[in-house]
């Protein structure tokens, strides 16, 4: 019974770690993301935060991105939108 409880709490506590690692990495790659929307940057390149590391690249119109976080990676892709063409509306002189 006793080798059950104590193999049920280390089960937990790694659940709850790996839950944790996931989350981190998932943060980071969302604001790794709208900051990629945002501004122009490299079409590859690395980042370091307070909890892990990542790394980007850029494949046409898919960004790939890859976290380390601790012993973890984690990879994730996000699709771009197309660039938009700026259309001038403003009325011409004739």
């Amino acid at each position: 019974m006793l080798l059950l409880v104590l193999e049920n709490s280390r089960t937990t506590a790694l659940f709850y770690t790996k839950t944790i690692e996931t989350y981190e990495a998932r943060i980071m790659s969302e604001l790794f993301h709208a900051e990629f929307l945002q501004n122009e940057m490299a079409d590859q390149g690395s980042r370091l935060y307070n909890v892990g590391k990542l790394t980007y690249e850029r494949q046409g119109q898919v960004l790939q991105i890859e976290c380390h976080v601790k012993s973890r990676r984690f990879t994730f892709t996000f699709l771009l939108p197309e660039e938009q063409p700026e259309i001038d509306t403003e009325d011409q002189e004739e």
